[in-house]
């Protein structure tokens, strides 16, 4: 078993497909040759409210401008990345999606990343991970940018300070305690069966908040 893919920004423990070869496990045993690869990852079910939560602009009456910024070189970033472009797409967002890249560590030192930001500024920005959203928001308030007032913003995970942040982070919470029982359970399984698990999908959830404003009534509605 490796945690190699990445669904929805969620980490996926997962087996390669493999051919028949002896178990590792139980030697005599073979492992059975599958095309598939056993997973553990978080739905888009609620893609309206991600996108609702996204829409800086939609109450001024004209297209949302939507930024994502980077987390660094990694499938989850990857991943992360292409769900909010495409959720924006399937909800009729004319612009493409701004990118700004940024390292993995961004948030420990977010200065020159929020200057870039404010000299070109987004009416929504979409944050790799909530880490990243907090220290953009305290570092955007050195370029005069008011949070949710001249633009709106929204992280990933629902980490405990999202929820007493000034303002209050906008988040798209996964369930990180159960991915985590779920791709224990599945590894157990795989040990004991010699072969892959089938597939658990599990939800995320749009927890909307102060930093998005308005857009809370319209995520209600989607």
């Amino acid at each position: 078993m490796s945690a190699i893919p990445v669904a929805n920004g969620s980490p996926c423990a997962s087996s390669p497909s493999t051919a028949p070869t002896e178990s590792p496990w139980y030697p005599g045993c073979c492992r059975r040759a599958s095309s598939a690869t056993a997973s553990i990852r978080t739905g888009s079910s609620s893609s309206g409210r991600i996108t609702a939560a996204c829409r800086g602009a939609t109450a001024h009456g004209r297209p949302a401008v939507v930024a994502y910024v980077e987390g660094g070189v990694r499938a989850s970033n990857t991943i992360r990345a292409e769900t909010v472009a495409s959720t924006l797409r399937a909800h009729g967002e004319r612009f493409p999606m701004q990118t700004f890249p940024a390292p993995v560590d961004a948030w420990r030192d977010p200065g020159q990343l929020a200057a870039r930001i404010a000299a070109d500024l987004p009416e929504a920005l979409v944050c790799y991970d909530d880490q990243l959203a907090l220290g953009l928001m305290d570092a955007l308030r050195q370029h005069g940018i008011r949070i949710p007032d001249d633009m709106q913003i929204v992280g990933f995970d629902g980490i405990p300070f999202a929820a007493i942040a000034n303002p209050r982070l906008t988040t798209v919470a996964v369930p990180s305690a159960e991915l985590g029982r779920a791709a224990a359970t599945s590894l157990i399984r795989a040990i004991h069966d010699g072969a892959l698990p089938e597939g658990v999908l599990l939800p995320v959830e749009v927890v909307v908040r102060q930093s998005t404003g308005s857009v809370a009534a319209l995520a209600d509605q989607a």
